[in-house]
């Protein structure tokens, strides 16, 4: 599903292959409980910002989310 990612420091930019699963991975990944978000000049990638005090506990969570989130649309 992955089709690329891009980062500077903690942001990160996660390109899928197919732009149709974007919005339903959002909205699951946010009713989850994590924050992710649109780009508005890359309809096909999805932001991660985490705050600079994030802890490695939270990013295992994020990460994990974002993971479960992306298995539970390709089924």
């Amino acid at each position: 599903m992955i089709k690329e990612v891009r980062s500077s420091g903690l942001m990160m930019a996660v390109e899928i292959h197919d732009p149709s699963l974007l919005t339903p991975l959002i909205d699951r990944v946010i009713s989850d409980g994590v924050l992710i978000d649109y780009f508005l000049f890359n309809p096909s990638s999805f932001r991660i910002a985490p705050p600079l005090i994030i802890t490695d506990q939270e990013i295992q969570h994020g990460v994990s989310t974002i993971l479960k989130a992306m298995d539970s649309i390709l089924r």
